[in-house]
């Protein structure tokens, strides 16, 4: 796939409840693994792009999918009041759908004390991702949580190399995590300044 490293984490997320999590860990695995191998649509996706072909090569070119999963992920609903996950043509689902059509690995990432239903009726596509193992990234916790985060990534993707020409061995500082929280704060909690001043054309695909 010319341009695009055939290595890579896509961060798969819903902007209208949980789009905070997804810069931060944008943010988070960007300095150990590189730009090039994190794709978060709102920094990736560039004017004049064809945004689902661009979404779909990258994903393509992927080794890992993460799931961001808020509170509400399962039962958020489009205008018409169906729920999402239901629309075959659903980019979330789609995203999903193909990471497991495409053999990437898939990791569920809870947001804020959200939990997996007992029976999450997901559509027979994407139902594996049920019985995949989870990780969290809590607000109280973020730091200890990015860096599980990052530790699982380097199973799959290559790091950075060093100036002295080792890997890229460490995790966002404690400094840098917070300073990132502090960045995206506003009134009532935290959110994703990227989404909120938003590209609208990415966002309405979420």
């Amino acid at each position: 796939m010319k341009g695009v490293l055939m290595s890579g984490v896509f961060i798969s997320y819903r902007a209208v409840n949980d789009g905070y999590a997804a810069p931060l860990v944008h943010k988070g695995l960007v300095p150990v693994f590189g730009e090039d191998r994190v794709f978060f649509d709102p920094e990736t996706v560039k004017a004049g792009d064809d945004v689902p072909e661009r979404i779909r090569r990258r994903l393509r070119a992927s080794t890992v999918l993460i799931v961001e999963i808020g509170p509400n992920w399962f039962e958020v609903k489009d205008i018409d009041g169906n729920r999402r996950l239901d629309n075959w043509k659903d980019f979330v689902r789609w995203e999903v759908r193909k990471a497991f059509k495409w053999n990437l690995h898939v990791v569920p990432v809870l947001l804020d004390g959200a939990e997996f239903p007992a029976d999450p009726q997901l559509p027979k596509d994407i139902a594996a991702l049920a019985r995949k193992k989870r990780m969290r990234l809590r607000r109280e916790h973020t730091e200890a949580d990015l860096a599980a985060l990052v530790v699982e990534m380097k199973r799959f993707v290559p790091t950075l190399p060093q100036t002295d020409g080792s890997t890229n061995g460490g995790s966002p500082s404690a400094t840098t995590v917070v300073d990132q929280r502090r960045s995206m704060r506003v009134k009532g909690g935290v959110k994703n300044s990227i989404l909120s001043q938003g590209d609208v054309n990415v966002r309405r695909f979420r």
